[in-house]
């Protein structure tokens, strides 16, 4: 399986060092952009996005946003194993998942 490699973002900001964007594995970076940006944030990709914010102060939203995260993952070409959430807030979670 290949690995994706892309610009690496820290904190929302360019890797930036020695006078050049840093690169390096970015399987878990797609991650975040599919599941925190919203449906039309691509231009490209009008339908790319869950929009974690919607479901931010909502009550037993977890299977509904753990169905959707788990659509537009395997739309994008990964294979999920277990998205998991910690506790009630829908914003700490971890994906298990491998690109195809």
């Amino acid at each position: 399986m290949a690995t994706a490699k892309d610009i690496l973002f820290i904190e929302n900001e360019y890797d930036f060092s020695n006078g050049d964007f840093n690169t390096g594995e970015s399987d878990n970076q797609h991650i975040q952009d599919i599941v925190f940006e919203n449906i039309g944030a691509y231009k490209q990709y009008p339908l790319v996005g869950v929009g974690l914010v919607k479901y931010l102060n909502s009550s037993g939203t977890q299977l509904v946003l753990s169905r959707e995260m788990k659509i537009q993952l395997e739309t994008d070409g990964y294979s999920v194993n277990e998205i998991a959430f910690d506790g009630i807030n829908v914003s700490n979670f971890t994906v298990d998942a491998v690109r195809n």
